[in-house]
């Protein structure tokens, strides 16, 4: 299947567009703590180049061995790394080779595929890099054999430059060395990092440490070299530079570049093979573009332990992961996971990782837990052993819940659930102060020096109000964002069972009521959402219109649980449907729409407006549930008209063929579960909601051997008919126990509009039974 991935998918802009996907085509394994690749030059905006790599620049940096996959904000650029021709290099004690003096390059003479970077450079120097879960390995091949220069700069990053980094020569190698860096995420605080190069190649002089020893300058003998080529390995860890070492050995004691790489085909094979696309209609962009998507979900969260499970934490402290006995009775090592981009990925991607990847999910939930732990409350959006809040809600219970309603329940629930308490009502006997990881309040922002954040306001109003100290503030949508948490939270309680207290399942109802708050803020006379200040009274919102990337009318859908009630205020099904319209600008160019495709139009250059938009903005997530909510509002044809529109609209298989930032794989995720006609629509719900697969056939290969077989009878947008598991199937929500010990799906579908789903609509708001079959 890795011919069917695309790796520069994402890495430039759509025109018109507000944000590039910010992929890189890095080498890396699925959820690998390594993603080794170029940087290319960023003196551009910073939200143009999250990932280090800008397919429109022309300059290579550097090559570096850690990056973000997708994210709005700068990252990358660990232990930046250069091979020159420039021989002045040789005598220099300053770095002459990256950055400005970086070479150009054509993307003519550029490829990747997942676990494999290569790339000539106009100074005919080819580099080649292959990559393990936790090192890089690096094959140069030079033009002139006495001009082989390698430059390795601790003191700088893709985010940050004057580092007091430190490289020495491992006193028991002379090809081995021993470094420490620093980094940070540009939305975040800084870390240290720590690495281990090992070199293959002889030395045709000696190696040079300068810049305050934060700098090696490697100068090669490919006389000497096997096939003329130069091999470097390095090792990455964030505990020290021996475990770097150590994980460098564990993962690839030798020096077969050619070996590694298959190794990384194969394991990149074996998870993209977990969804299997048969279409013999299928064109090949189809499936580069489904399988691109699929590859980008496994980009985070990332693996942050060392192969002997330990890791620092969020406290600065060294940790170790614990063991657990799996299915087939061998003790395995836990691990530590880190980059959560958590309001990115709760709507949708932890659903889906939990469903493919069980027991790596699982690691991630412990991991959330264990952060908690450590810092005092659960993380916002953690990269390293650091905590960032370029986002103002409380995301990480959401997470959890859809981790533990997908099957991802081998973890501490009961530690988890302390601290959803927290998050939920704050500050407890035990714990008298207010939920903060690291002094970053668990809701909202920091208020009057305090960490209680918006806790406090929203605790007492059921919303946040306009008109506090705290600055920089979107008042509804961190309401939102508390109304679906407390849902989320309520949740997780239900499904937990006996771990939960009689008092956690009053709370438990309590918290699913609370998902109504955003009520709290929709007008019932110009029905449409809106800020209030402290005393109810409607009020103008500080930031935007009160609104965080995005607007009222884009948020309206972002509530799924809630749907039902939000039908209701805006005058039953039918306006609901019509506001809906409105968002995806679908018009009924005839009386016979209900009959006919061509009944149908929408304006496809408006499904990607921007977070300041009145439409639909696929370039960002709380737009992910809103195709969707046509199922709720009883007209299902038309999500299935919009959807496919969407897919074409707003993504290709070409580098601009993401609608916004793919922030860890979350846009991608929606594109795959959009492909397959499912969505998991309620954070913390075991449950999706259904529309029309877009290939013939999709086999899912689920825990424990089981198998989930989608298909459809023919290439027609519409769906006639449904059978589960062979029985007839007349609703558009499907409970997870239907299908998680796998199953079938077979959709009858045609080309006109249908009444399939209008009949049996899917379940909604604190009253309802998620497990309820048609």
């Amino acid at each position: 299947m890795t011919k069917y991935v695309n790796a520069f998918l994402g890495t430039a802009s759509q025109p018109g567009s507000t944000h590039p996907g910010n992929t890189s085509p890095a080498a890396t394994l699925p959820f690998g703590m390594v993603s080794f690749g170029p940087d290319t030059d960023i003196d551009h905006e910073y939200f143009s180049s999250g990932s280090g790599y800008h397919y429109p620049s022309n300059k290579i940096n550097w090559f570096s061995m850690a990056r973000i996959s997708g994210p709005g904000c700068r990252s990358g650029g660990t232990v930046p790394m250069m091979p020159s021709v420039n021989d002045e290099q040789l005598e220099s004690d300053k770095n002459l080779v990256m950055r400005g003096a970086g070479p150009t390059f054509d993307h003519a003479n550029e490829a990747a595929s997942p676990g494999y970077y290569k790339v000539r450079t106009d100074d005919n120097i080819t580099t080649e890099i292959t990559a393990t879960t936790r090192s890089g390995f690096m094959r140069l091949t030079y033009p002139d054999a006495t001009k082989a220069i390698l430059v390795v700069d601790g003191t700088q990053t893709n985010s940050m430059d004057g580092i007091a980094a430190t490289i020495s020569q491992d006193p028991a190698d002379a090809n081995g060395f021993f470094g420490k860096t620093r980094n940070k995420f540009n939305c975040g605080g800084e870390y240290d990092a720590y690495f281990y190069i090992k070199v293959g190649t002889p030395y045709a002089s000696a190696p040079r440490i300068i810049a305050n020893g934060g700098v090696l300058v490697l100068n090669f003998d490919l006389s000497k070299a096997a096939g003329g080529k130069a091999l470097v390995k390095i090792g990455l860890s964030y505990v020290d530079a021996e475990n770097a070492r150590k994980n460098l050995e564990a993962e690839n004691p030798g020096f077969d570049f050619d070996g590694t790489r298959k190794k990384a085909d194969a394991e990149w094979n074996t998870q993209l093979n977990l969804i299997q696309v048969e279409d013999t209609a299928a064109t090949t962009d189809a499936l580069k573009q489904f399988y691109s998507a699929f590859y980008r979900v496994m980009s985070g969260p990332s693996v942050f332990s060392d192969v002997d499970g330990s890791y620092m934490g969020m406290d600065k402290l060294r940790h170790q992961t614990d063991s657990y006995t799996n299915a087939a009775g061998k003790l395995v090592q836990r691990e530590q996971y880190t980059t959560f981009s958590i309001w990115d990925t709760y709507r949708s991607l932890g659903s889906m990782h939990a469903w493919l990847f069980r027991d790596r999910a699982a690691d991630m939930a412990q991991s959330l837990v264990n952060d908690a732990a450590q810092c005092g409350a659960f993380p916002h959006w953690s990269d390293a052993n650091v905590d960032d809040v370029p986002m103002e809600g409380d995301h990480a219970p959401m997470l959890l819940a859809s981790l533990q309603a997908f099957g991802a329940t081998r973890y501490d629930t009961a530690a988890a659930l302390g601290f959803m308490r927290r998050a939920a009502f704050g500050p407890t006997s035990d714990r008298p102060e207010w939920p903060a990881c690291n002094g970053n309040p668990a809701f909202g922002r920091n208020q009057a020096g305090t960490a209680q954040g918006n806790l406090p306001d929203y605790l007492r109003l059921g919303y946040v109000p306009e008109g506090g100290d705290i600055q920089g503030i979107h008042t509804g949508s961190l309401t939102i964002e508390g109304a679906n948490r407390d849902f989320a939270i309520g949740s997780y309680i239900t499904a937990i069972g006996s771990i939960a207290t009689d008092e956690d399942r009053k709370n438990a109802s309590v918290l699913l009521k609370r998902g109504e708050n955003w009520s709290k803020l929709f007008n019932t006379g110009t029905k449409v959402l809106g800020v209030k200040d402290d005393a109810g009274n409607w009020a103008s919102p500080s930031q935007d219109d009160g609104y965080h990337e995005g607007t009222a009318a884009q948020y309206l859908w972002a509530i799924p649980h809630d749907l039902a009630r939000i039908s209701d205020a805006l005058g039953g099904s039918a306006a609901a449907v019509q506001r809906l319209d409105k968002l995806f600008t679908v018009t009924s160019t005839t009386n016979a729409a209900r009959k006919s495709p061509a009944g149908l139009a929408l304006n496809a250059s408006r499904l990607n407006s921007g977070e300041n938009g009145a439409t639909f903005y696929m370039g960002n997530e709380p737009a992910f549930a809103a195709p969707w909510a046509y199922n709720w509002a009883g007209r299902p044809s038309r999500t299935q008209f919009v959807l496919p529109q969407i897919m074409s609209a707003t993504f290709s298989s070409k580098p601009e063929g993401l609608p916004g930032n793919d922030d860890v794989g979350a846009t991608s995720g929606w594109y795959v579960w959009a492909s397959m006609g499912l969505y998991p629509m309620i954070p913390g719900v075991p449950g999706l909601t259904l529309s029309t697969p877009q290939f013939s056939k999709i086999t899912v290969q689920l825990a424990e051997g089981k198998r989930l077989v989608i298909s459809r009878d023919k290439a027609a947008p519409f769906v006639k008919a449904l059978k589960v598991n062979g029985a007839d199937w007349g609703s558009t929500w499907l409970p997870l126990a239907s299908v998680q010990g796998g199953g079938t799906l077979d959709f009858d579908v045609t080309d006109a509009p249908t009444t399939w789903g209008e009949g049996s609509a899917p379940p909604s708001g604190a009253g309802a039974d998620f497990s309820k079959t048609p």
